[in-house]
């Protein structure tokens, strides 16, 4: 079985012109990739190399790629500046998070936060602990209950 190696990738404009295909055994497509990252360090490589090579099972490589393709497009100055403006019209400026939370103290009072890692700076609370105690099971943590409302 032979495959279609782009001697020029893709990625980096090349096209599928027969003068830019070489076949190559499924090894030595992944050799050609194994060189291409270490000459260039491009990511597409690199995840082209591991897939071929069968250095990770399919989901561990579909999950290389999807982190890696977000990692590269947060390099993208537009990109990034999109994303920064989009999560803060999500939450109003608020980098902290725009989830809110209602939650009911030890002496039954409620009270609405949106910061469920500041309530618990001020309550001292470890914020791991309270989270998987009342949000992640339903259950309470030193007589705290909390309740993901939106």
């Amino acid at each position: 079985m032979k495959h279609k190696h782009h001697i020029i990738p893709r990625h980096v404009g090349g096209s599928d012109n027969p003068s830019n295909i070489a076949y190559l055994t499924p090894e030595g497509h992944a050799e050609a990739h194994k060189k291409l990252w270490e000459q260039y360090g491009r990511w597409q490589d690199y995840c082209a190399w591991q897939g071929l090579a069968k250095l990770s099972t399919d989901t561990e490589h579909h999950s290389l790629v999807m982190t890696e393709r977000n990692k590269a497009s947060w390099k993208d100055p537009k990109v990034r500046a999109k994303r920064i403006a989009g999560i803060k019209a999500a939450r109003g400026n608020d980098t902290r998070g725009c989830k809110k939370y209602k939650v009911t103290f030890p002496d039954g009072k409620v009270k609405t936060i949106s910061s469920l890692k500041k309530f618990c700076e001020e309550q001292g609370l470890k914020y791991n602990s309270f989270w998987g105690a009342t949000i992640g099971h339903n259950k309470e943590f030193q007589g705290y209950k909390a309740k993901l409302t939106a």
